[in-house]
């Protein structure tokens, strides 16, 4: 989905994101999600797999994550 939106191949965007978790010395794109949450790159209500539910958690998959532990 990443390299149909950018016009990219798939295996650049795979050497991007290899580079990524290089450089912020993190093993999977979830730690990689979690850094970028941590230190405000990225805010959470950009990301569209989910909703939020009215207590303020995050509902995902029939998971709930509590965005407020991260």
């Amino acid at each position: 989905q990443i390299a149909n939106k950018l016009h990219i191949s798939v295996a650049t965007v795979k050497t991007y994101i290899a580079k990524i978790l290089q450089k912020l010395n993190v093993k999977s794109r979830t730690q990689m999600l979690l850094v970028a949450l941590r230190n405000k790159w990225l805010d959470v209500r950009e990301i569209d797999c989910g909703f939020w539910d009215e207590s303020g958690c995050y509902v995902e998959d029939r998971q709930i994550v509590d965005m407020r532990k991260l």
